[in-house]
């Protein structure tokens, strides 16, 4: 909230910059250099309430992360340095190639292979391109290889394997604006509503919990059931009505999972999207068409947005499944 008000009180875009002497060379004149400010602005980002211009893609160490990088070639078959363009030439009659040098023989050039001399080109021979050749080792290859040296930690980073950083300017939209006006940033993710209710447990918790119910329900004969409750377009319907009113139907539907519940029934957070509930002394099919059905039907009522809640829905031993950590 607090990037979102310094966007809104200047009334400017929250502009990047290099810096030569920052480790990720980029910085935000106007916030700091936290390293947490470029996922934070992300963050906004990617719940719409700040908008993206790119400014700069940079490649980080694969040893520290820093970006102060220094770009070099080195030969593929000693890893030295020293390398130099040489011409390529190709002896037509015998089909020879090789860099140059190695046919120079005095102010002659003179095949290594055949040892003919090579008095005309394109008649004798031609040139048909460059190679790079190591002054170390004699290697002679048609690229070198090109790895980062780290100016910081000075660890070597190929660049095939070097990560890149996209880098952007931002700007407040309006859902930004919006959610100033309300007050709180939009979520996307059960286990924070779930906090200080009643019966509702950490997964860990709950898993202890419908164990111990399981044992219970075997001993005695009694039905148990479990079921896990997800929503399951909540992606699609945010990219389609925005972040705060996904929010808001986010909130709502959380709330009839929860007001669905009895006061012996226990909750706990599965996923981002997606809840596992405990049912003692109540069967699987009154499961399905009493508490699923009624918490559809009030979703339906109460959220004028097509909010799909998936169940799946066990009874006894076979509720075990639910229960196996992914």
């Amino acid at each position: 909230m607090t990037l979102l008000r310094l966007a809104y009180s200047r009334e400017t875009m929250i502009e990047a910059k290099l810096a030569a002497d920052a480790p990720p060379l980029v910085e935000y004149p106007m916030l700091g250099r936290s390293a947490a400010i470029r996922q934070r602005l992300e963050m906004l980002a990617g719940l719409d309430l700040l908008r993206r211009r790119h400014f700069i893609r940079t490649y980080v160490c694969g040893k520290c992360t820093s970006a102060r990088l220094n770009v070099h070639e080195v030969c593929p078959a000693c890893g030295g340095q020293d390398l130099a363009d040489e011409a390529l030439v190709h002896h037509y009659r015998c089909g020879w190639k090789e860099p140059e040098s190695h046919f120079v023989d005095g102010r002659e050039l003179v095949c290594p292979k055949c040892r003919r001399e090579l008095r005309h080109f394109g008649v004798d021979y031609e040139k048909p391109g460059n190679v790079s050749v190591c002054r170390g080792c004699g290697a002679a290859n048609a690229e070198p290889v090109v790895q980062f040296l780290c100016l910081d930690c000075a660890g070597v980073t190929p660049t095939v394997d070097a990560r890149s950083i996209d880098w952007h300017h931002y700007e407040l939209t309006e859902d930004g604006l919006r959610a100033l006006r309300e007050g709180r940033l939009p979520r996307f993710e059960i286990a924070p509503l779930l906090k200080g209710r009643t019966r509702a447990f950490s997964i860990q918790e709950f898993r202890l919990l419908a164990t111990e119910s399981l044992r219970i329900s075997r001993r005695y004969k009694r039905p148990f059931t479990l079921a896990r409750l997800s929503l399951a377009n909540v992606d699609d319907l945010r990219s389609e009505l925005g972040p705060l009113r996904m929010d808001l139907a986010f909130r709502i539907a959380v709330d009839a999972i929860v007001e669905a519940l009895r006061e012996a029934d226990f909750v706990g957070a599965d996923s981002a999207t997606s809840v596992m509930i405990g049912f003692p002394e109540t069967p699987a099919d009154h499961v399905a068409t009493n508490v699923v059905e009624r918490v559809r039907s009030v979703i339906r009522k109460i959220i004028a947005v097509p909010l799909e809640l998936a169940a799946d829905i066990t009874e006894g031993d076979a509720a075990l499944d639910l229960l196996v950590e992914e």
